[in-house]
């Protein structure tokens, strides 16, 4: 099994798209440049996420790290768009299975993420946050 870092980001949800690819980008150079393999991916519905963890999960890739840049409310990252907006709801959220390996990490690039929503993530996965 070989550990990545995963970094997901959203372009269409409100305003901030490009700023939220480039700041993943930027991110991914900077890992990449300490010699960690990183997979940069824009995420914009909650499916593509179980999707894309299900498949890193079949390949053998465990997660190190896991970054989300985008917009977020109280609670946790937002997905779609404003027109159809999506969020996991408590229940999703311990629902979804990401493949960590040993001490892992989560972290939220986004607003309005750690007083409640980075806490709970971490105690339901398991995942220092």
């Amino acid at each position: 099994m070989t550990s990545i870092i995963l970094i997901v980001y959203t372009t269409q949800y409100r305003k901030g798209g490009a700023q939220f690819r480039q700041v993943a980008e930027t991110l991914a150079r900077e890992k990449r440049s300490l010699g960690m393999a990183v997979r940069c991916v824009a995420v914009e519905r909650k499916i593509a996420l179980q999707t894309l963890l299900k498949q890193l999960k079949g390949d053998g890739q465990l997660l190190a790290e896991f970054h989300f840049v985008g917009h977020a409310g109280i609670y946790g990252p937002m997905w779609g768009s404003t027109e159809y907006p999506e969020q996991f709801s408590p229940y999703e959220l311990r629902q979804l299975e990401f493949p960590w390996a040993i001490e892992a990490k989560a972290y939220f690039h986004a607003c309005r993420t750690a007083r409640w929503f980075a806490p709970y993530f971490a105690r339901q996965q398991q995942v220092t946050s």
